[in-house]
């Protein structure tokens, strides 16, 4: 694993840092000047393939490191600065559902940490299906009722 690896960012401007939590990447590098501005590189990926570009204008700078903790990532670099993103929620993606069949998702979120998952028919009103610890960044979960429901909308909560 990481042996063969294939430069996917098209400008790529040397890489010094990189960090995975939150079910995702962030890259960090040399700075670069866009429009007058210098910008450190910073990079998040959700695949490690395709990579999405962040801008922080802070002067000219390098970033040099870059870790994930307590629900967001925080990079370091020159001139002492230290830069940290928002927190990272906790996401739910279907995984699938049928007519009358349960309905399937995952909750993305950070293992050891605790979530509830509620669900909702008009988003004023949430019913707690389940509270959960994360034992992995990837928790599948299934609701049996929803075959009883026209549409139902569904939220993770850190707890």
């Amino acid at each position: 694993m990481g042996i063969d690896w294939t430069v996917r960012y098209p400008h790529f401007r040397g890489l010094t840092g990189l960090a995975y939590g939150g079910d995702r990447f962030m890259a960090v590098g040399y700075g670069i000047c866009f429009s007058g501005f210098a910008e450190p590189t910073l990079l998040s990926s959700n695949d490690g393939t395709n990579w999405v570009d962040h801008r922080a204008v802070t002067g000219y700078l390098n970033l040099w490191g870059v870790t994930y903790g307590n629900g967001s990532f925080v990079a370091v670099g020159d001139f002492d600065t230290i830069l940290q993103s928002d927190p990272i929620a906790p996401r739910l993606m279907p995984v699938g559902w049928s007519g009358n069949r349960p309905f399937v998702l995952n909750l993305l979120g950070d293992p050891g940490q605790r979530y509830r998952i509620d669900a909702s028919t008009d988003f004023g009103t949430w019913t707690t299906l389940t509270n959960l610890v994360s034992a992995t960044c990837t928790n599948q979960f299934t609701d049996p009722t929803a075959p009883n429901f026209n549409h139902r909308f569904y939220r993770a909560v850190e707890q």
